[in-house]
């Protein structure tokens, strides 16, 4: 996002302990589970069980329209066992032109990342649970791709892949998603570098990503690279190994 808000600035922020309603639900906030550019994830309750609150906060209509592009990705493709499913969502107009947008998510409490540290405990990943990472990730990779219009997640790393309870893994975070096809012989080294800046991560690009001069059109193929290279980190954890 272009713009956002730091805590003080931000018009009706949540704070621990509040009640937020979201749709039909209205939740209690306990935590934080993740801060950045996109916004806050908080842990919140209704009643006995805890979800995922994405909070975001726009001042434009371009940020305002990629907001609403992640809330219909995960409404749309939620059901898929390999992708963060949706519960609800929440688009709020305030003053000075500021838009809050909240996502209601259910809650994993593990991600990859967490899990390739404490596997490093024990000697790492066996080679039948990598393939098994591998698996989950191609298979919502493949939902994406399979898209009547496919949809490219762009920011696929060992944070943005949950484990639930059951053992699935969980592509999350469709910020960066997107359908268009980039290519820097088309539309200008510069635009294409400044978006891939903004909503990719620099040790999960793709080399066409890192060599622009190469022209190479920017296609759901960098997807497939990203989980190859998570399969490879998975058997040389930790990770800060490889970055």
């Amino acid at each position: 996002m272009r713009k956002i808000f730091s805590r003080m600035e931000c018009p009706n922020r949540v704070e621990y302990g509040e009640s937020v309603s979201v749709g039909s639900r209205t939740v209690l906030v306990e935590d934080v589970i993740a801060e950045g550019g996109f916004g806050v994830v908080f842990l919140v309750k209704c009643g006995v069980r805890k979800y995922a609150l994405k909070r975001m906060y726009v001042n434009n209509a371009r940020d305002l329209s990629i907001c609403k592009r992640e809330i219909s990705i995960v409404r749309h493709l939620g059901t898929h066992p390999h992708l963060i499913g949706y519960v609800d969502s929440r688009v709020s107009a305030l003053k000075a032109d500021v838009c809050e947008v909240l996502l209601l998510m259910p809650y994993h409490a593990t991600t990859l990342l967490s899990l390739m540290n404490e596997k490093m405990k024990s000697g790492g990943f066996a080679e039948e649970e990598i393939v098994e990472i591998l698996m989950d990730i191609c298979l919502g990779v493949g939902r994406l791709h399979h898209c009547s219009t496919p949809i490219i997640h762009r920011d696929l790393k060992v944070e943005n892949i949950l484990r639930s309870d059951e053992g699935a893994y969980i592509i999350c975070d469709f910020g960066s998603a997107t359908s268009r096809i980039l290519n820097s012989g088309m539309q200008g080294i510069n635009q294409v570098e400044d978006e891939i800046k903004k909503y990719t991560t620099l040790p999960y690009r793709a080399p066409e990503m890192v060599d622009l001069y190469s022209n190479k059109p920017l296609t759901p193929k960098l997807d497939i690279w990203v989980a190859y290279f998570i399969t490879f980190a998975s058997f040389h954890c930790p990770l800060e190994n490889l970055l």
